[in-house]
C-alpha cells in the first residue's frame, strides 16, 4: 500500500462515520423527512465524486503508464519489438538471423524496475533469442 493510502482511508472512513451519524441525528432529532432529502443530496455529491475517481483511474490505466514495473519470480516482461523470439521453458528458434530495427534513439525502459530473483525483463529490441530454461537458437 502506498504511503498515502492509509491515511486516505482511515480519513474515509472517519467521514463516512460522521456522515452516518449526521444523518442518524437528524432522522432522531428533526425528522425522517428532512433525513430522507438530506440523504438523498449526500448521495448524489458521492456518486459525482466516485464518478469523477473512476473516470481518472480509468484514464490514468488506459495510458498504459510503465514508468514502474515489478517482475515476479519465473515472470517475464518483454517491451518492444519482438522478432524470431520463442518464450518458454525448452523453447527454440530455427531460422536465419532476421536484420537489425533502425535505431530510433528514445529510451523504452521504464522509471522504476524490480526484478525478482529468477524473473526476466527486456526492454527494448529482443531478436532472435530463446527466452527460458534449456532455450535455444539454432541456424537451420
Amino acid at each position: 500500500m502506498t504511503s498515502w493510502a492509509r491515511p486516505a482511508l482511515w480519513a474515509l472512513a472517519v467521514v463516512t462515520g460522521a456522515g452516518a451519524a449526521a444523518l442518524t441525528g437528524v432522522a432522531v432529532w428533526v425528522d425522517l423527512d428532512t433525513a430522507d432529502r438530506v440523504a438523498s443530496v449526500c448521495g448524489a455529491i458521492v456518486a459525482m465524486v466516485g464518478l469523477v475517481v473512476s473516470v481518472a483511474a480509468l484514464s490514468r490505466s488506459a495510458q498504459g503508464d510503465m514508468s514502474h514495473i515489478s517482475v515476479a519470480r519465473d515472470a517475464v516482461v518483454i517491451t518492444g519489438d519482438v522478432v524470431g523470439s520463442a518464450v518458454g521453458e525448452g523453447a527454440e528458434v530455427v531460422g536465419p538471423p532476421s536484420p537489425a530495427p533502425p535505431a530510433t534513439g528514445r529510451s523504452t525502459g521504464p522509471v522504476g524496475l524490480r526484478v525478482a530473483r529468477g524473473g526476466r525483463a527486456f526492454l527494448g529490441s529482443v531478436r532472435d533469442g530463446a527466452i527460458g530454461r534449456n532455450s535455444r537458437r539454432r541456424a537451420p
